[in-house]
């Protein structure tokens, strides 16, 4: 009888192994699939971020020929005040023309953007790893 037994346990731990397995697999899928997301969202933020301080410093640069062409005109005109007012006229002009436009689109066309980048860096990772093309990158460094 007691063999038996023994024989009924082993089969339950047979039979039970591959839905451990299967339950393993997956839970390293979901893992997986969260990791890869943070990555691309990193990857996304920290594209970002370069790209504003770019935007930054460009803006930077383009304030201060702004002063330099209020002095400039100012020289010309033997009115500072006049020559910074001259240099106003066009970013008054174009910040009103922004203002009153309607940046529905352009919030639209950045958010479909970043999520266009997003998918499209996502289904990448996917594809290399469902194709295993990492571990044979690492390989062929190994064998190099």
């Amino acid at each position: 009888m007691a063999e038996a037994d023994k024989g009924s346990e082993t089969d339950r731990n047979v039979h039970s192994s591959p839905g451990r397995e299967l339950v393993t697999y997956i839970e390293n899928r979901i893992e997986l699939l969260s990791i890869t997301i943070a990555e691309e969202i990193a990857n996304v933020v920290s594209a970002s971020v370069q790209k504003l301080l770019g935007l930054l410093f460009l803006g930077a640069g383009v304030i201060f020929l702004w002063i330099a062409l209020g002095f400039f005109l100012g020289e010309l005109l033997n009115s500072q005040a006049l020559g910074f007012a001259l240099a106003a006229i066009p970013l008054l002009i174009a910040g009103s023309i922004l203002h009153n436009r309607s940046s529905k689109g352009l919030e639209q066309k950045i958010q479909a953007d970043i999520i266009d980048k997003l998918a499209l860096r996502l289904q990448n990772s996917n594809e290399s790893a469902s194709n295993n093309e990492p571990s044979r990158k690492e390989d062929s460094v190994v064998q190099k």
